[in-house]
């Protein structure tokens, strides 16, 4: 994924740290300078951890287990449902 920064901030590398300034005092620049904060700070973190996600099961009489790449859910039907991981 790329990023391209609109001309109302300003993208600088100082000390290993990815710098984001606006250029100005505008609304618009601040809009763009949080928008643009987040989306380098969201390509790092992608970069670096990756994507992960998190599934908590709550109630009784659920279950969920790994078998080699599949996700074996045991939810109340009838069948196991079964999700192969990406």
């Amino acid at each position: 994924r790329s990023f391209t920064a609109t001309d109302d901030v300003t993208l600088s590398v100082e000390e290993n740290a990815v710098k984001v300034t606006p250029r100005g005092t505008s609304k618009r620049a601040r809009q763009q300078w949080g928008m643009s904060r987040t989306m380098v700070a969201n390509l790092v973190t992608g970069v670096t951890a990756g994507f992960k996600k998190e599934l908590e099961i709550q109630g009784v009489g659920y279950r969920a287990q790994m078998q080699g790449t599949t996700l074996k859910l045991n939810l109340g039907y009838s069948h196991d449902v079964e999700y192969v991981a990406p």
